[in-house]
């Protein structure tokens, strides 16, 4: 059975994606930053623009008319009586004492001498006295007084009447609003500021809220497009990267499950096989006790093979099980890596034996790793297994550690038939099985997913590399 499914998702891809995502995020979140805190500054300037100007023409066309409204509406004026002379009370306007005039009229003589008894008084004489009996100062007190404010004040406007009276008014109020004209200017420009902030912060939050209703959107899973405003344009091509990450992910289930469905079906078909012959010869030798010993041991052999053929694919059948069911727990403890290497090799004795091939172990004496050395075996099992059937006969595997002060090492090299670019991206994948003329014959293809899963369970990587036929895996573990 030949299976070469198409690459869709590794480790080094997704963490490179990992990578390309934080960036892309670091970068779309500066572009929002500085989209949002231009615009916010643009409006700032523009409502302090804005701001000035309504202040500057307020105080040139609107402030005295609406001060003189505010003043009328919130005082009244308080009127003096003007306080006269009785002495000057019959001087008329001409200047001329209307008594006196009137007393010299009937005494009047023809002498000239009884005529220059008439006195008279000039108009500049008359204001003058006029002026001296109203008294300004005993007027402007009484207005204190009826004010309620006997000592005047600073609030207290004094008026002249055209009669020569006195007015007053109380300020206070009008004074009172006038000192809030700052404060409520600063209000209102902060009122302005605070409106700014907050309809960027809307503005910010509404990004969100479009990205979650795009997270959300249906279309996102079908392949369809979904539209994002034009400051969220690095996450729409982030969001396009994840629905081509969920439709490799879909495509990479569909074909594991395809693969696996086809692997049972094929060690299910191929467990009849040696089912067959194991009851096959049982039979014969039970039906036939006259069998010559040489067939009978035949018989034996064949039924011995086919049984322990059967043996490994119900083995398999249980791998497919332990992967799919069990989480792999770690049991750490010091372990000495030359014997722990050696250990693994003694295993692979026989079957390289087979092949005439010579197993070599490289590893620095007395060099200590803290692992699961059961777990850490069967990863390096899987790998010495493949590393055996693939190598050319009469060749070397080669299992070397290296141990630093931070990590271990460990390589399994062979000579064979080199790997293509395409087989390397997909090896490490559950259920993958390269074409059956390299001798891999039936097995699930577990065996390097399991040793990825491994490794990767003890924080380390492991990379394969085949070139001109040397084929290379590594394993890095944090030591």
């Amino acid at each position: 059975m030949k299976n070469k499914p198409k690459h869709l998702n590794t480790s080094a891809n997704d963490a490179t994606m990992l990578r390309f995502a934080r960036e892309e995020n670091t970068e779309q979140a500066r572009m929002l930053r500085f989209r949002l805190l231009g615009r916010m500054g643009a409006m700032l300037l523009a409502w302090t623009i804005i701001f000035s100007l309504g202040c500057v023409f307020f105080e040139t066309f609107i402030s005295d008319r609406l001060g003189n409204l505010i003043a009328d509406a919130t005082s009244e004026w308080i009127y003096s009586q003007p306080q006269t002379d009785p002495d000057l009370t019959s001087i008329d306007d001409t200047g001329v004492d209307v008594d006196a005039a009137a007393s010299a009229g009937s005494a009047v003589t023809e002498s000239n001498e009884a005529q220059t008894d008439l006195e008279t008084i000039t108009e500049q004489d008359y204001k003058y006295q006029l002026e001296q009996t109203r008294n300004p100062e005993d007027q402007i007190q009484q207005l204190y007084d009826k004010l309620g404010y006997p000592n005047g004040g600073a609030n207290i406007q004094v008026a002249v009447i055209g009669d020569g009276s006195y007015a007053a008014r109380d300020l206070s109020t009008y004074a009172w609003i006038r000192t809030m004209k700052i404060p409520f200017a600063i209000v209102v420009y902060a009122i302005g500021f605070i409106v700014i902030i907050i309809r960027t912060l809307n503005r910010s939050l509404s990004y969100f809220s479009k990205l979650s209703n795009a997270l959300s959107d249906p279309r996102l899973i079908e392949g369809g497009q979904v539209k994002l405003p034009k400051e969220l344009t690095i996450a729409s091509q982030q969001l396009e990267l994840l629905q081509t990450k969920v439709r490799d992910h879909e495509q990479a289930a569909v074909m594991a499950e395809q693969r696996k469905n086809e692997m049972v079906a094929y060690l299910a078909h191929d467990i009849r096989t040696p089912l067959t012959s194991v009851v096959g010869y049982l039979s014969l030798l039970a039906e036939s006790p006259d069998l010559p010993i040489e067939k009978r041991a035949e018989y034996a052999g064949i039924a011995l093979a086919k049984a322990e053929r059967l043996e490994m694919l119900v083995e398999e059948f249980f791998e497919i099980t332990r992967y799919n069911l069990d989480s792999i727990v770690l049991e750490r403890e010091n372990v000495d890596v030359e014997l722990f290497l050696d250990q693994v090799v003694d295993e692979f004795g026989l079957a390289a034996q087979e092949r005439d091939i010579t197993l070599t172990t490289i590893a620095p004496e007395g060099a200590h790793a803290f692992l699961d050395p059961s777990k850490m075996a069967r990863a390096l099992g899987n790998v010495m297994k493949n590393a055996i059937t693939y190598a050319d006969a009469h060749s070397e595997v080669t299992l070397n550690a290296v141990v630093s002060e931070t990590e271990l090492v460990l390589s399994c090299s062979n000579q064979g038939r080199e790997i293509s670019k395409t087989h390397l991206e997909a090896i490490f994948e559950r259920f993958y099985r390269e074409d059956t003329s390299r001798g891999q014959g039936a097995n699930a293809g577990l065996g390097l997913a399991i040793t990825r899963e491994i490794v990767e369970a003890h924080g380390g990587t492991i990379v394969a590399e085949s070139t001109a036929g040397r084929t290379t895996f590594t394993m890095r573990l944090p030591r």
